[in-house]
């Protein structure tokens, strides 16, 4: 067994991205996102950008691609007619999104099907993303 020495606040690598809790973010000055294309909506970060994408691959269809400056990591919304993206053989537990029955993989990946389309909001691995991610889904609408 190799002993790696602990890091604490003082000694931790300007490198190694702050986490946040979810109490730390605050949404009070989020923008609205309003997917011209699906009836969904959802605040976000107003320092973040958002881009669309139309897949080739149907089972991944529509991308809302949310992200954050001087991050290597983003958030990713997959919008399809036939399937959750990256979530099947997963374990999953039952939440909700907007009042809508869902599923969650780990809260990294949560699923929720509406008026016929599978939406997969994908928090993506960076840990400092989670408590950005958790509010985001707080926000979201299934318009």
């Amino acid at each position: 067994i190799t002993n790696t020495p602990s890091l604490d606040a003082n000694t931790a690598s300007a490198n190694q991205p702050k986490v946040f809790s979810e109490t730390d973010v605050n949404i009070a000055d989020w923008k609205d996102y309003e997917d011209p294309t699906y009836p969904l909506s959802f605040k976000y970060p107003a320092n973040w950008s958002v881009t669309t994408y139309s897949a080739t691959d149907s089972a991944i269809g529509y991308i809302i691609v949310l992200s954050p400056p001087e991050e290597s990591d983003n958030i990713r919304v997959y919008i399809n007619n036939e399937e959750y993206v990256a979530m099947d053989g997963l374990k999953t537990t039952k939440t909700t999104v907007d009042g809508t029955s869902a599923v969650s993989v780990h809260d990294m990946l949560i699923g929720v099907k509406h008026r016929g389309n599978f939406y997969t909001f994908d928090q993506g691995v960076t840990p400092a993303l989670a408590p950005y991610f958790k509010k985001l889904i707080e926000t979201v609408s299934l318009n």
